[in-house]
């Protein structure tokens, strides 16, 4: 069962971003899936898709941040028990360009101008509860 971007609740521009090059079109189908009942995508199929698709992002850290913003928001909101294992490789670019609190990485994705409305409204409503829970302390920062 093939659904349309907007029935499966994915962006157009992530639709447009992902279909933009082959190796990331893998992805795309596993989102597209996600809405099917019943499930026609494992938890295990989408991690590893999370997983091949992670280091292919080889541009600038702000694209990425928001691209993977993107990604785990289709993701979340239809297997938000995967957010917590996806969490670290979600926020690792905006890390890079010092966006490393809860209330920075939160203001980040709100002023994002390539995240559309619905995904806002998720980050939002959702990221909080796992951003309370991220353990910012194993990622070494210094306080000076």
């Amino acid at each position: 069962m093939n659904l349309t971007p907007d029935r499966a609740g994915i962006p157009q521009s992530l639709c447009d971003t992902l279909g933009g090059r082959r190796s990331w079109m893998e992805l795309l189908a596993l989102l597209e899936q996600l809405p099917a009942e019943p499930p026609q995508v494992s938890d295990a199929q989408l991690r590893a898709g999370w997983d091949d698709f992670v280091p292919t992002l080889t541009t600038s850290c702000e694209a990425a941040g928001g691209i993977l913003g993107q990604v785990l928001v289709c993701i979340g909101r239809h297997r938000p028990e995967l957010i917590e294992s996806m969490l670290t490789d979600a926020l690792d670019p905006l890390f890079c360009i010092e966006v490393d609190t809860p209330e920075a990485i939160l203001h980040w994705y709100e002023a994002n101008r390539h995240l559309d409305a619905q995904s806002k409204a998720w980050i939002r409503d959702n990221l909080p509860e796992f951003l309370e829970r991220f353990d910012f302390t194993s990622l070494g920062f210094d306080d000076d």
